[in-house]
């Protein structure tokens, strides 16, 4: 599939789900969405019906930032700081217990 079709595929999975297109974009984070094609196989987690709020790994300075929610289905978020260079990737089903937010530790130590 050509690269234009995949951009085409998720702007409309963006938009049958009721997520912003294009997602804002963050001065401090980039956030790419990975599509890996797949629609949720299991049913959510009902302890968290409205997403899951993902904490920094450590006590540690730290900065937030909401994600598009919930994904149009599975796949994953790349989501780097743009300011000291921490990334991650995170998993998505597109379901109700989707990621909503990450905090991502600082690689520097102090928020900038």
């Amino acid at each position: 599939m050509k690269k234009s079709e995949q951009l085409e595929n998720l702007k409309k999975a963006f938009i049958e789900n009721d997520i912003p297109w294009p997602w804002p974009k963050s001065p401090r984070f980039r956030i790419e969405w990975i599509d890996r094609g797949r629609d949720p196989q299991c049913k959510p987690n009902p302890t968290y019906p409205n997403g899951i709020d993902l904490p920094a790994i450590r006590d540690l300075p730290a900065c937030k930032t909401d994600l598009p929610y919930p994904a149009p289905r599975c796949g994953l978020y790349y989501v780097e700081c743009l300011v000291c260079g921490m990334n991650a990737l995170i998993t998505t089903a597109g379901r109700p217990d989707d990621p909503r937010s990450v905090a991502l530790n600082c690689k520097r130590g102090t928020i900038q």
